[in-house]
Parts: structure tokens; sequence; C-alpha cells
């Protein structure tokens, strides 16, 4: 893995996997261009970090500021079908606004997929609002059917 981490990161900044400490370096500020936000306290980031079995954070650090900049997670699910191969869902890839346009998102989505090819995934899938398609139409993904949400518990 960590392999996968160095040899993709452009200069000036670490690629890796996320880690407790990303609390203190802005992580959750990150997080907030794509949601709302609730304040989380540090002890319960640790928890969730531990039960996130199957899942592969991936943050690019700025070198120069020691704070997470973008991110992109992978998440495995194992299959029933397709001979019990796995499939590699990408979500939460996100560019803090003053590092867009640097290509940024392009390498958090290699690493996620180099990740996943790793892993033995037999594809690797996405849900995007339409204005941002673009981006992952260049980075190889294609458009496939439909998304459809309902959220529950709101």
């Amino acid at each position: 893995m960590e392999s996968i981490l160095s040899s993709i990161a452009p200069q000036g900044f670490r690629a890796r996997m996320l880690e407790e400490q990303d609390f203190e370096k802005g992580y959750l500020d990150l997080m907030s261009h794509l949601a709302e936000v609730e304040a989380l306290q540090f002890s319960k980031f640790r928890e969730i970090l531990e039960l996130m079995d199957n899942y592969y954070i991936v943050v690019l650090e700025d070198l120069s500021t020691l704070q997470v900049v973008a991110s992109g997670t992978l998440f495995i699910e194992q299959k029933l079908i397709r001979e019990g191969k796995k499939v590699g869902h990408i979500d939460d890839v996100v560019v803090s606004q003053s590092y867009q346009k640097l290509g940024l998102a392009q390498h958090i989505l290699g690493v996620l997929k180099e990740i996943a090819l790793s892993k033995d995934c037999y594809k690797v899938i996405l849900e995007c609002e339409e204005e941002v398609s673009g981006l992952f139409e260049k980075c190889g993904f294609q458009k496939k059917g439909l998304c459809m949400a309902e959220y529950i518990n709101n």
C-alpha cells in the first residue's frame, strides 16, 4: 500500500491513509466542502475510524502547512454474485478550494483505483453531481445507469 501512496503523490504533498492526527489537520473542515459537518469530538472520530473495515481513506497533506487539503474514500464491497468478486465504491472526493485546479483530485482518484486493483476489484464505481462529471470522465469513468437515493432518518 505504501508504494501505491508514495508513487502517486505530487511534489510538495504527501499521499497517505487518513490518521487520527488528521482531526487536528483540517480533515473535517475539508469534508465540509461536501456536506454539513456536525461537531464531532476527537474520541468519536477515533471510534469511527476503528470501525471502518474495508474502507481506504486517502488524503493529500500539504508538506508546507501540514494540513490535509484533498481526500477520497474507497469502500470495498464483497459480492455474492460475479463469482464472489469485489467492487470498489469511490466517495467523498474533495479538494480544498485554494488547491483546486492543481490536479489533486486526479491524484486521489489514481491512488484509489490502484488500491482497488490491488484488492482484486473487478470495477470501481462512484456517484457525482452532473457539474463535476467531466473530472471523473477525464479519469476514465463512464456514465452508467442512474443513481437514486432516499434519505431516511433525517
